[in-house]
């Protein structure tokens, strides 16, 4: 099954599963989530070249992506309503809110931080 993508959006909505190759060196993420004729992984994580625990953190990880964005997106919200309310100290929450805008702009389609999704 695939899930068809909003036209906007620049990645494919999560959630994202993993799931390992019959060989059992390569971990799928998010197996036949593209949109595509047959559905197209969103990635693969090989464990040729490195031990497997440091493969599967990082298909950990790069799965994790989608919940990881939106948390993000909600702490930023949160973040910029305590500055502009002054619930934080003089220097404010500045640095993690340029942090987050940073890295929200990074996973978003348009390097800006918007994706419409």
């Amino acid at each position: 099954m695939t899930i068809e993508r909003e036209q906007g959006v620049g990645h494919t909505p999560g959630p994202w599963g993993r799931a390992y190759t019959g060989d059992g060196k390569r971990i799928v993420i998010g197996e036949g989530l593209v949109e595509g004729p047959n559905g197209y992984d969103v990635a693969e994580v090989y464990s040729d070249d490195c031990p497997r625990e440091i493969a599967e953190a990082n298909a950990r990880l790069i799965a994790a992506a989608p919940a990881l964005l939106e948390a993000l997106k909600g702490l930023l919200v949160f973040a910029e309503a305590a500055e502009t309310k002054m619930l934080v100290g003089d220097e404010g929450c500045l640095w993690p809110v340029e942090f987050a805008r940073a890295a929200i702009a990074l996973a978003s389609s348009d390097g800006k931080g918007s994706d419409n999704g």
